[in-house]
């Protein structure tokens, strides 16, 4: 049977944080994960075949720890799978609900799936999180800026937040997917003011440094260190590609093997 509510979430948390909802459960026919990560790579033309297989070569044969690698690539065929799906639905004309966080992630994934929906725009119903505080029944308050960061039981405050996209919302979101691939940029951050943008590949590589010292540190909190300072702005997986990259050009000192973050130590070379 059709779907007559289809929620769309990014990455396999927030999906689980959502399905674990239990206020939202009647209001939920089926809930459909995007977890390619936009961030990272090229994402010029993803609607053909082959720009999706040279973006999944570019992470196979980049990423330094295969798993990484393998993982970030199943997600590019994977997607696009989806989205085909959703647009097949769609001749059902259900609602279909966004749940567009305001980090990165969330924005770069929700203005590719606009683009690609762009011809069912009237179908879109966004969430695009305001910037509000929510307060949990644990007592606290805090403004999540992602579904990723609330608790299950929190999730229902957010649904009186949903509301039809409109034609120059879809637009805006269009544009910005349109001018961020062809950009043909390998790095992509927001700004201070909140505008995401091409970046080059050393974006993040001072501020890895930064958390260097003159002692072996694991990688893992280096990189887990630098996450907290970026807000998150690339994964894991970037920052240890990075890493490793400043180790092999002599910018760090490093023990272990040079592969995935658990395997390796860092520290700043003598000068």
């Amino acid at each position: 049977m059709a779907s007559e509510r289809i929620h769309i979430v990014f990455g396999e948390s927030a999906k689980s944080i959502l399905l674990a909802s239990n206020e939202m459960s009647e209001l939920i026919d089926s809930v459909v994960s995007l977890n390619d990560d936009l961030r990272l790579g090229p994402i010029t033309n993803l609607e053909k075949s082959d720009s999706r297989f040279r973006r999944q070569d570019w992470l196979t044969s980049t990423l330094p720890c295969q798993e990484d690698a393998e993982y970030l690539s199943s997600n590019v065929a994977g997607d696009f799978e989806k989205i085909q799906n959703i647009r097949e639905e769609l001749k059902n004309k259900p609602e279909i609900f966004i749940w567009s966080g305001r980090a990165t992630l969330d924005r770069l994934a929700t203005a590719r799936l606009v683009y690609e929906l762009r011809d069912f725009y009237t179908h879109l119903i966004i969430t695009d999180l305001p910037n509000i505080k929510i307060k949990s029944k644990f007592g606290h308050s805090y403004v999540p800026d992602s579904l990723v960061v609330m608790h299950p039981e929190d999730v229902h405050l957010l649904s009186k937040y949903f509301r039809k996209i409109t034609k120059e919302e879809c637009e805006e979101w269009t544009s910005m997917w349109i001018r961020l691939a062809n950009e043909n940029g390998l790095v992509r951050a927001a700004q201070t003011m909140g505008e995401i943008e091409s970046k080059e590949v050393v974006y993040f590589d001072e501020i890895l440094l930064s958390k260097c010292t003159e002692n072996f540190l694991k990688a893992a909190r280096v990189v887990g260190e630098t996450l907290v300072d970026i807000g998150f702005e690339a994964s894991d997986k970037t920052l240890n590609w990075r890493l490793i990259h400043l180790a092999k050009i002599k910018e760090l000192n490093f023990e272990g093997k040079l592969n995935c973050l658990r395997e390796y130590k860092v520290k700043r070379t003598k000068k």
